[in-house]
C-alpha cells in the first residue's frame, strides 16, 4: 500500500485514500467515533476488545504515517485516532 502523505494541497485524495484503507481493515468507524469499547471486560468480551484495540492501533499508524512532515508534526503526540483526524482536517 502506498500513496500521497497528507499535505495542504492533497487532502481531498489523501482522505479519499485512507478512508479506503481504513474501511478495508474495519478501522474506519474508530476514526468516527462510531465504534467504542464495549464497557467491562468479562472473558466473554475479552476476544471483542483484542479485536478494536487492534484495529484502534491500525487506524492510528494508518493516520500517522500518511502525514507530509509539516502535519504530521501537529498528531505525532495524539493517540486517539478520531483527534487525528479531526487536527488533521483542520490542518489543511
Amino acid at each position: 500500500m502506498s500513496f500521497e502523505k497528507l499535505t495542504k494541497p492533497n487532502y481531498i485524495s489523501w482522505k479519499s485514500n485512507v478512508t479506503t484503507v481504513l474501511q478495508s481493515l474495519r478501522s474506519f468507524r474508530i476514526v468516527l467515533k462510531e465504534l467504542e469499547p464495549a464497557p467491562g471486560v468479562t472473558a466473554a468480551s475479552r476476544a471483542a476488545l483484542d479485536l478494536y484495540l487492534t484495529k484502534y492501533a491500525q487506524a492510528r499508524t494508518i493516520l500517522r504515517f500518511s502525514c507530509g512532515e509539516e502535519i504530521r508534526e501537529s498528531v505525532e503526540s495524539i493517540d486517539d485516532p478520531a483527534e487525528i483526524w479531526r487536527v488533521s482536517q483542520r490542518r489543511v
